[in-house]
């Protein structure tokens, strides 16, 4: 009785294996070895499937993205709504105030949390980072850096959203 086995040998006088390749009769050759076509079916299924993503960080990272896109935006708008309203002057005014914003900030947690918040924050938290296990420190280092390239995307969606936003208010007047 002949076979063709699946390399495409037709084996007549051979009864268990096919005289090209030695793949067993009724067997296919799979990434996990010989195999029923019934078995590399589903191995191959089984190759296919991928777990559910665990990226919590990645999670993160999309969340401080889309939170810097909208606050530019919102800023560039509301800067504009100023400028078109109050003037030049009044823009300005909001800016200086807005460029004091972090330290007025540091100010407050130290006057709420004492001296010793700028100890615990200038020299343990950086400690602490060296110590941390190397995939923890990655993690926490490459958020930081999104965290810093967020914001400087968020400045210059805020300063495009201003530039279009006083282009609409100044030419309002002339589309009623």
């Amino acid at each position: 009785m002949a076979w063709q086995c699946p390399c495409g040998v037709s084996n007549r006088n051979s009864k268990g294996a096919c005289r090209a390749c030695g793949t067993p009769k009724d067997m296919v050759w799979s990434p996990q070895g010989f195999a029923t076509p019934a078995e590399a079916r589903l191995f191959s299924r089984a190759t296919e499937y991928t777990a559910p993503s665990a990226d919590h960080a990645g999670r993160l990272v999309k969340i401080v993205w889309m939170a810097a896109i909208v606050l530019g935006a919102s800023a560039g708008i509301y800067l504009a709504r100023i400028r078109s309203s109050n003037g030049l002057w009044a823009a300005k005014a909001v800016l200086n105030s807005w460029k004091n914003l972090p330290w007025t900030f540091w100010g407050n947690v130290t006057t709420w949390l004492g001296d010793g918040t700028g100890i615990v924050l200038g020299i343990i938290l950086p400690l602490l980072c060296f110590l941390l296990p190397g995939r923890v420190r990655q993690n926490a280092l490459t958020f930081f850096g999104q965290l810093l390239f967020a914001l400087l995307v968020a400045s210059l969606v805020g300063t495009t959203t201003y530039f279009v936003g006083i282009f609409i208010y100044d030419l309002g007047p002339y589309f009623r």
